[in-house]
């Protein structure tokens, strides 16, 4: 869909300036952040055309409404900002649906698979334990120390930078 429906009743504007036209009863139904928005009263002198401006990108809103739309196919996520991004809009418009989805998607997906330390960021950020497991035992091939992983270790709370850190400590002891 190209989102830009004349029947359109409802115009998400990115942060970037694009508008999309929505459905207000796709967006109710998929989320809760919209059911309950759809709820409250409107200004009788509001448009369906005054634009509702959002937070997120167009390339974060265009990966929603794919994955909500009946009719959307699967958008095209290609890095582990972009996915990060869609997580946290997720999280905010209240869309489990997208957050399950992308769970088992960085399972099977060998870009975001094999890519263990920033998988295991998202990991813990999200309180995936078993997708966490796996990621940090992938990081054991990894050089913590070295100075171009300090971005991603940085995205890391306290707790999990130390328990991977542990995991590394305890499997260099084991070797010795």
């Amino acid at each position: 869909p190209s989102y830009s429906s004349p029947d359109a009743d409802v115009v998400l504007l990115s942060c970037d300036g694009i508008p999309f036209r929505a459905h207000a009863s796709v967006l109710k139904m998929a989320s809760g952040f919209f059911e309950k928005m759809f709820e409250m009263p409107r200004d009788p002198n509001e448009g369906n055309d005054e634009p509702l401006p959002m937070a997120e990108s167009s390339d974060v809103i265009l990966a929603l409404l794919e994955f909500i739309y009946p009719n959307g196919g699967f958008p095209k996520i290609d890095s582990f900002d972009l996915l990060s991004r869609l997580l946290t809009a997720a999280e905010q418009y209240e869309i489990p649906r997208i957050t399950t989805y992308l769970r088992v998607y960085v399972m099977v997906d060998p870009k975001f698979r094999d890519d263990s330390l920033d998988l295991y960021v998202i990991a813990r950020r999200y309180g995936w334990e078993e997708e966490g497991k796996i990621a940090s035992q992938g990081t054991l091939k990894l050089n913590l120390t070295s100075p171009k992983f300090a971005d991603v270790l940085k995205k890391l709370d306290s707790e999990s930078l130390l328990k991977l850190q542990r995991l590394h400590h305890l499997r260099r002891r084991a070797v010795l």
